[in-house]
Formats: structure tokens, C-alpha cells, sequence
């Protein structure tokens, strides 16, 4: 019998998840890792066991560059300090879109003063922190990037030596049961975050070359988990109306690292698992739509909400074409009301012959409501609180 089990750590109000595939063949993929934290708990121990019994993350996949996501597994990495001699577990290859995989290689004739201590004062002042973080957490937000420790570890990266990125379309086989299909980022997602980095690292005052250096690749993605970077206003927030619907407050996400973000579809012994990481909705509906879906409702066995639940990621147009008895949300909801109501009820209003279960790590104003709420359609569903989420499905073949 061929089970997938699914493991969405708590993350504060990032996201962790673990996803073991065991059947025939067998796989591990570790997708984000939340703030540092993450890996001094449950995350670590479960790692370790899994070590213990002599396997490995077959696939470790950073979505995107914001501290929510991006912190654990620079931890994790510290930790490890190689591919050949892992002290936590072996790690086969790193999915994580740097600037090494964005940027031409530019030969560095030399850095002028100004720019090399600009750099140093953007390397000191590292990753951006969660407000309730503690002395460690701050201790490991800094020092060197996800980039330069996976290149240092000489982990096998994006296929390769990270120079290619990950973007879609891109079908990856990690054995003959387990396959994973890209649907975002799109090349001109990966290039906004681009230029949009250029522009603010020349309006601090860089001036030189942009190429694959050590202190430009940590520029780079300590700049990029910064909120000056995510352009998005959740503004609407605060004036929503309490119990509006989803299509009348509904705003595209404008942020350029989430546009970034490495969403797919996991399919093992004929089970289909949607992780939308951050992405915008916009773009996961031109990609499920371009793989001929545009007609079809595909149901998945479980889907990861984009962006926490975000009231600016999943879109009605996305749910006319997306559905599952499993919906995960990782939050604890302590940052921009996440997840958003309108969302939630959204996903319960809708006729369905199958009973919906809405897992949450953390109780938030969002599972509260939900759970005294009456799907308008009558559909069923139940609300699931755990602070580790266990999801197991058995394969369909």
C-alpha cells in the first residue's frame, strides 16, 4: 500500500512542511522551513529519526525569498554543514532560485570602497527577524545567505550548480512513482524581482557590476525578505466589510517575492498534492489552465493555500478551478489577519460531493469563525487544530 503523509510544522506565521511518500518507492521532500525556531523543535527532531533510519530529503525546496520561509533552512543548513558529511540528514538536492540562478556572470574588476562597505553593512544586518523573536533567533537571521551555504555545502542545486533557475513550465521525476510539475514562477516573475532589487540596491548607492558574488548574493536575499521589498498593501484589511464575500474584496498580490515563489503539483501512486507556496493567483490560473484545465474543476487530495490564506491569493477564478476534501493553512496569525475569512468561507460555500477538512497549526480568529460557520451551499466540512498537522492519504493505486 502506497500512503503519503504530510507534516505542516509550526512556523510562527511562516510555513514548514514535510511530505513522506512510502510505498514502492519512497520519497522526502522538505518544502520551506519557516524562522529558525522551527528547526529547534518538532521540525529537527523529526529530521533526525528519519536519518536515524538511514534515508534522506530527496528534494529540499526553498519556495522564495522572505524570512518566513527562507530562516529555518538556513538553520538546517548551518546544522548540517555538508552534503558529504551531513550532521542532521542527508539532503540529495536543493531547489532555491538565488541570484546566481537570475544574474549573468559578470567578471568583478575590482569593487570600489563605497559599494564593498555598502555590501558589509547590508550582509550585518541579515535576514529580517519576527517581532517576538529571541536572542538566537537574531543570531541566526545573520551571517551568510541560503545561497552561499548551499554552494559551500556543495549541495546539488537546481540540477545542477544553481546557475539554471527553477521555473515553469518544469516537470522533475524524483523516481518512478513521484513526480513534481512547476506552475510558477514564470521567467518574467523571476526577472521583476530582478530589476526590482537592482533599483533598490542603486538607491541605497550601489554602483558597481551585478554578478555571482558572495556579498551580492547575500545582498540580494537579505534584501529581498524585507517588507520594503514585498510592495503589497494589506491596507484593505481594515475596511473589508465583516462578512463580505471573497469576490467583492478580492485584490491581486502585488508582491515581487512572492510572484517569485516555486509552486507545483506533487503526484505520487496516482495522488495529486497542490503547494502554492506564496504565489499569486493570477498566475497559477494561466498555468493550470495552459496545461489544458481550463474547463475541467481538478480535485487534489490536498492543497496548501497560497500566502497563509491571504485575501490576495486565492481568487475566485482559482477556485472555480481548484478543489479537495484537504485544504492546508500554515499561520498563526499574527500578521495581516491571515488567514482572511472571506477565503475560508469561500472554499466551504461551494457545492461539493465530498466532505472538506480545513487544517490549521494554530488557532487563529479565522479557524474560530469557520468553525461556527454554515456552509451556505450545505456543504460538509470540519475544522482540524494540531500544532504539528499530520494529513495521511492513502495512494489511489
Amino acid at each position: 500500500m502506497s500512503v503519503i503523509e504530510i507534516t505542516m510544522f509550526s512556523a510562527g506565521n511562516g510555513d514548514c512542511f514535510l511530505v513522506e511518500c512510502a510505498g514502492e518507492s519512497e520519497a522526502r521532500v522538505l518544502i520551506d522551513g519557516g524562522f529558525a525556531k522551527t528547526f529547534s523543535g518538532s521540525a529537527f527532531e523529526r529530521l533526525r529519526a528519519i536519518s536515524d533510519a538511514g534515508n534522506s530529503i530527496d528534494l529540499l525546496i526553498c519556495t522564495h525569498i522572505d524570512s518566513d520561509h527562507i530562516g529555518g533552512l538556513i538553520e538546517l543548513l548551518r546544522r548540517n554543514e555538508s552534503a558529504s558529511n551531513a550532521n542532521v540528514i542527508e539532503v540529495r538536492q536543493v531547489w532555491h532560485n538565488s541570484l546566481r540562478s537570475l544574474a549573468e556572470e559578470k567578471a568583478m574588476d575590482g569593487m570600489p570602497q563605497a559599494d564593498n562597505e555598502l555590501l558589509q553593512s547590508i550582509r550585518q544586518s541579515g535576514y529580517r527577524t519576527p517581532q517576538t523573536a529571541d536572542r538566537s533567533e537574531i543570531s541566526a537571521m545573520q551571517g551568510s545567505s541560503l545561497s552561499n551555504l548551499i554552494e559551500q555545502g556543495g549541495y546539488t542545486w537546481n540540477d545542477g550548480r544553481g546557475a539554471n533557475p527553477i521555473v515553469a513550465p518544469f516537470a522533475h521525476l524524483l523516481n518512478t512513482d513521484c513526480q513534481l510539475t512547476v506552475l510558477t514562477p514564470t521567467r518574467l516573475g523571476l526577472d521583476g524581482l530582478l530589476d526590482v532589487w537592482i533599483k533598490a540596491l542603486r538607491k541605497v548607492g550601489y554602483s558597481g557590476s551585478i554578478s555571482d558574488n558572495a556579498m551580492l548574493a547575500d545582498a540580494f536575499e537579505f534584501m529581498c525578505s524585507f517588507d520594503k521589498m514585498q510592495l503589497q498593501s494589506e491596507e484593505i484589511v481594515g475596511k473589508r466589510a465583516q462578512d463580505g464575500d471573497l469576490a467583492d474584496v478580492y485584490t491581486p498580490d502585488s508582491s515581487v517575492t512572492n510572484r517569485s515563489s516555486i509552486s507545483f503539483i506533487l503526484e505520487y501512486a496516482g495522488t495529486k498534492c497542490l503547494f502554492l507556496g506564496d504565489a499569486w493567483a493570477e498566475e497559477l490560473v494561466s498555468s493550470l489552465e495552459s496545461s489544458g484545465n481550463s474547463n475541467t474543476q481538478i480535485v487534489f487530495d490536498v492543497i496548501k493555500l497560497s500566502h497563509h490564506g491571504s485575501l490576495h491569493n486565492t481568487s475566485p477564478e482559482l477556485l472555480n478551478l481548484i478543489d479537495s476534501p484537504r485544504f492546508l493553512v500554515s499561520t498563526d496569525g499574527q500578521k495581516h489577519d491571515h488567514p482572511a475569512f472571506e477565503v475560508l468561507k469561500a472554499i466551504v460555500d461551494r457545492p461539493a460531493d465530498f466532505e472538506r477538512s480545513i487544517f490549521f497549526n494554530y488557532e487563529t480568529d479565522g479557524s474560530t469563525r469557520l468553525r461556527a460557520y454554515r456552509s451556505k451551499s450545505g456543504a460538509a466540512f470540519s475544522v482540524h487544530v494540531d500544532k504539528d498537522v499530520k494529513v495521511r492519504i492513502q495512494a489511489n493505486v
